[in-house]
């Protein structure tokens, strides 16, 4: 019995690791490190070539490949340097609210990577830790949602690769806040997912515990 129950514990731990980094055959990177490590020499819109937001919006200067749209209203801006903790010139949007940027791939990608920033109005900051949620679609429709997780005065990175169904659009949505992005990857790659360190750490403990168990079968 004992030895049944540490096998079930190493197993639900191996789970774990993968549960919170797969989704729907999505996997999702919550730092630009490990994200351009498994997925590097993609195409990158920094908005720096552009003098105006109607250029965005209408696609010119804008790296080919990818256009950009807000979720809902019309209130678009070119967010300035360190407007709301952004190192660089990128883009944002004033009202509603809630309104986010929308990203389509003319041709169907893998991997998608952006950094997000909070801005609560004229470059203010909530001073706490948002969250914004990113949806993923394909062909078929939706593929999978997840959290970005956006500090106070710095950059929040939103990162996904689809190992099944190309991704052809990509939405940014904050009811908290206006969202402001910036250095948008995008992509086909072959490159094998490389999972985050948690999820290493999680899928050694579960291995050691089976590891484990069999040694003590063979004493036994």
């Amino acid at each position: 019995m004992r030895r049944t129950i540490q096998l079930a514990v190493a197993f639900v731990a191996m789970l774990v690791a993968t549960a919170g980094q797969v989704q729907a055959g999505l996997i999702v990177y919550g730092t630009r490190a490990a994200f351009d490590v498994a997925h590097p020499g993609l195409a990158v819109e920094d908005f720096q070539d552009v003098s105006s937001i109607s250029e965005v919006l209408a696609g010119t200067n804008i790296t080919p490949g990818v256009s950009f749209a807000l979720t809902s209203g019309t209130d678009a801006y070119l967010a300035p340097a360190f407007q709301s903790g952004n190192p660089t010139q990128a883009i944002g949007v004033n009202n509603p609210r809630s309104a986010g940027w929308a990203m389509t791939f003319s041709v169907p990608v893998n991997a998608v990577g952006l950094d997000v920033f909070q801005n609560n109005g004229v470059g203010s900051q909530f001073g706490v830790p948002i969250d914004a949620t990113v949806d993923v679609f394909g062909v078929s429709g939706l593929l999978g949602s997840f959290n970005a997780t956006i500090p106070s005065g710095s950059a929040g990175f939103a990162g996904v690769f689809s190992d099944a169904e190309l991704i052809t659009s990509l939405t940014v949505n904050n009811v908290n806040s206006f969202d402001v992005i910036d250095n948008v990857e995008f992509g086909a790659t072959n490159v094998s997912a490389v999972p985050e360190p948690s999820s290493l750490a999680l899928f050694g403990i579960g291995a050691l515990g089976m590891i484990g168990t069999r040694r003590r079968r063979k004493r036994a």
